[in-house]
């Protein structure tokens, strides 16, 4: 008897099994329909490679000038006496730029202007007789620093000698 209630349970469970995993089976797409859903997801979920980006990319959120390709002279214009020669313009406008020092990270040397930092290549902005201008650092070296306008460049020391 135990025997004849083994054999109808298996029976039975069979029964209930076979219709529930064909049905299972039937509710997978074939791989032919599911290809094209694969290869999307495949696609969406890959990360796209940048191009790294130039030296000269400045961080946006800096306060220091955004550097500028070519510099040509007097950023706003208006009614003002005649233009110096830039040679000339240039050596009055050198003495407004008073950097505090200099520092190196990473091998590049950077010009300080209290919490401001610079780099070769930054461009500060001077007001000079109700003018402004457009100063490019053109290098910077352990005790003095270059400035650039228009082709013409100075080359200034990080600390002026006191003068008597």
């Amino acid at each position: 008897m135990k025997s004849r209630n083994l054999i109808l349970s298996g029976v039975l469970a069979l029964v209930i099994a076979v219709p529930a995993l064909t049905a299972q089976a039937a509710s997978v797409a074939p791989p032919q329909s599911r290809d094209p859903v694969v290869k999307d997801a495949v696609r969406l979920a890959t990360v796209p490679q940048r191009p790294a980006l130039p030296d000269d990319v400045r961080n946006p959120f800096s306060a220091v000038a955004v550097p500028v390709a070519s510099v040509a002279g007097p950023v706003a214009s208006g009614s003002s006496p005649a233009p110096a020669p830039d040679r000339e313009l240039l050596e009055r406008l050198a003495p407004l730029v008073t950097p505090s020092g200099t520092m190196h990270v990473g091998g590049q040397p950077i010009l300080l202007f209290g919490q401001n930092k610079v780099t070769e290549g930054d461009t500060l902005p001077v007001n000079f007789q109700g003018q402004p201008y457009l100063l490019v650092i053109s290098r910077i070296d352990r005790t003095s620093f270059t400035l650039r306008l228009n082709g013409e460049e100075i080359t200034r020391p990080i600390k002026p000698a006191n003068r008597p």
